[in-house]
């Protein structure tokens, strides 16, 4: 989960349960500023603020798992670990849910960066930045990349690729598959496949859907 908006998150969750662990917890922390700057995070239930890499790799480095589903696309990752197990698949519900608006409207400079030191290892083995849902999202369909020149076929065979499947043999790529990693362009106005980047007309158009 991007550790931004997990720790806003957080917040907002200790606010609803009355405080977790700490008494008075509005009145110490009665700003979201507040809980950043002065460790509020140390109110929450055990493991709520560990960084989420311990629950990758163990105490010798080993990794624990072969597979990492992100919070902003749980559904399509579950749904995907589901397949591998050859289980049904299940629609999640959405259990204890915060209110707030989108995470950065919270932060500023200081305390974007006190939550930077503090998962900065979380930051660089996810790939996560301030602003940005993660590199891929699966559930919205959104790509960005700066790479010029470079068409949407180019980067379905990279993605094909790293699923050891050869792109060019299409009698191999199931419907599933395809429907995966399929890349739709916004230009002009419109959805599109195929369309190298340099027919876009302005920066704003470089965006893979």
């Amino acid at each position: 989960r991007n550790p931004w908006e997990r720790f806003l998150s957080e917040y907002f969750y200790i606010k609803k349960v009355d405080g977790c662990d700490c008494e008075d917890f509005n009145k110490k922390y009665p700003t979201f500023k507040h809980f950043v700057k002065n460790n509020g995070i140390k109110c929450c239930y055990y493991a709520h603020d560990f960084p989420q890499i311990d629950f990758v790799f163990n105490s010798n480095h080993g990794k624990l798992t072969n597979f990492v589903g992100r919070c902003e696309d749980m559904q399509y990752d579950f749904d995907y670990v589901c397949g591998k197990l050859k289980i049904p698949k299940t629609k999640l519900p959405n259990r204890n849910p915060t209110k707030h608006k989108h995470y950065i409207e919270y932060y500023d400079e200081e305390t974007k960066q006190i939550v930077a030191e503090k998962y900065a290892k979380d930051i660089e083995y996810f790939g996560y930045e301030f602003g940005e849902w993660g590199l891929i999202s699966h559930a919205h369909r959104y790509i960005f990349v700066h790479i010029p020149k470079c068409g949407g076929t180019s980067i379905e065979f990279a993605l094909l690729k790293n699923e050891g499947v050869n792109p060019r043999d299409s009698g191999k790529i199931s419907k599933d598959l395809k429907e995966k990693f399929r890349i739709w362009y916004k230009y002009e106005g419109e959805y599109t496949q195929h369309r190298k980047i340099d027919k876009f007309k302005n920066d704003s158009e470089k965006k893979y859907f």
